[in-house]
């Protein structure tokens, strides 16, 4: 669906303006950053550096439509309200030095709700679609999870309501 495509186009486009790779990669060996993303869409791939992210953005939810007339050839414009589930999954591992893998994933946690909401200190960023426009992105939770091998997952939780241009 173009829509989502737009929406995941637009979660990316804020995390690279917000240069939100710099916090994660700085923990990277030399060369890693050529060869791997700091943000993956789903899973990373195998040998995947830490600490790094997934997102997902789940099927949205049309919650109202509406209707307007326009000048031009449609005469009609419509529109639909959606809500979409956002995930960020950060996955760190123990950094000599820096702290415990829960500390350093806390940490990554940290700036990526600075960035999209959830941060005490900080507004959320606003940003924009091809196609539509953001209403909300409102942050729903965030908690962290001992993994095997000295790793930690933090997974933040987000609702995006968006409001999108359906073709007649």
């Amino acid at each position: 669906m173009m829509n989502q495509v737009d929406i995941e186009k637009g979660l990316v486009r804020v995390w690279d303006d917000e240069a939100l790779d710099a916090h994660f990669s700085q923990y990277w060996t030399t060369g890693q950053s050529d060869e791997f993303l700091v943000l993956n869409d789903t899973e990373a791939p195998g040998g995947q550096p830490f600490p790094y992210c997934n997102f997902s953005v789940s099927s949205g939810a049309t919650t109202s439509r509406s209707s307007a007339a326009t000048t031009g050839r449609a005469n009609v414009r419509i529109q639909e309200i959606r809500q979409h589930p956002i995930q960020f999954q950060i996955y760190a591992r123990n950094i000599i030095n820096v702290g415990n893998a829960k500390r350093v994933a806390a940490a990554m946690a940290e700036e990526v709700m600075r960035v999209y909401g959830g941060h005490p200190e900080y507004s959320p960023k606003v940003w924009d679609l091809d196609h539509g426009g953001i209403l909300l992105c409102q942050y729903q939770n965030d908690f962290g999870a001992r993994m095997p091998e000295d790793e930690h997952l933090w997974t933040i939780n987000y609702q995006l309501t968006a409001d999108v241009p359906v073709s007649v």
